[in-house]
């Protein structure tokens, strides 16, 4: 009888003791960075979904890696059969942190025994989500755009949560179509940009050209009226006298032998 109590109080303290344990487990997982290291082609597959489908796998990859190389924005995925220390969100976010970083990207957590999804994007919190509206990065995807993306996506695969690995496939071919269809209409937007700039820069050329060419031209003229400027000197009653063209108005002249008087 003692035995069977003393079972019952370990047994009752195990059972007290699980959610802090639990608890426990889940901060230092996320803080301590006890993460599993990014997977080479996109896909943690902890739940085998692929293992019976590798065709499907490497056409999961294969887009994956095309968003990547085109376009810069990295996408992975974490399956997880279930998750008992954290949920889909959470760890979303820690491996978005650990995963991606400050580069441009998506890490999608999905947990199949509960067919949930994660984000990782989601754990950035309303004060990173204003700034995003203020000043959005270069090439990055503000949230007011991925949200409703995101929700687009998940509209028109409802119903095929049961599928798994087709499922997976179908997100992705779903989720890079819209992606590569926001960084199409971006890049659309980019050469009307350059064609305003490139016509400032025009009217700028051709303003300078004006005035230059009128600046010129007025110099030429001052240059040309200096050159043509005559001067005329005053007519005057006195002849010439000696060499000078002018005279003074009064003349003495000397005779030898006689005196000399006032002309």
């Amino acid at each position: 009888m003692a035995r069977i109590i003393t079972i019952w109080i370990v047994c009752l303290t195990a059972v007290c003791l699980h959610p802090c344990a639990v608890a426990q487990n889940a901060q230092g997982w996320t803080e301590a960075g006890n993460l599993p290291r990014r997977p080479a082609n996109g896909v943690l597959d902890e739940a085998g979904l692929f293992q019976r489908d590798p065709a499907r796998l490497k056409a999961v990859t294969a887009r994956l890696q095309e968003m990547e190389k085109e376009y810069g924005f990295q996408i992975c995925f974490a399956i997880y059969g279930v998750l008992l220390d954290d949920n889909p969100t959470t760890r979303a976010g820690a491996l978005q942190r650990a995963w991606i970083g400050k580069n441009d990207g998506l890490v999608i957590v999905y947990e199949a025994d509960t067919k949930h999804f994660g984000y990782g994007r989601d754990m950035e919190g309303s004060a990173t989500r204003s700034a995003e509206l203020e000043q959005p990065s270069a090439g990055s995807i503000p949230l007011y755009i991925l949200t409703p993306l995101l929700g687009r996506v998940n509209e028109r695969l409802a119903g095929e949560q049961e599928q798994g690995a087709a499922y997976i496939e179908r997100m992705t071919c779903e989720l890079t179509a819209e992606l590569k269809a926001f960084f199409q209409r971006g890049q659309l937007e980019q050469p009307k940009g350059r064609v305003i700039r490139l016509v400032m820069l025009l009217v700028g050329v051709i303003c300078g050209a004006v005035l230059l060419g009128w600046g010129c031209k007025r110099l030429l003229d001052i240059s040309e009226a200096k050159r043509t400027m005559v001067f005329h000197f005053p007519e005057v009653t006195v002849g010439m006298r000696l060499g000078a063209p002018y005279g003074g108005g009064k003349i003495s002249t000397r005779t030898f032998g006689g005196e000399s008087r006032p002309g």
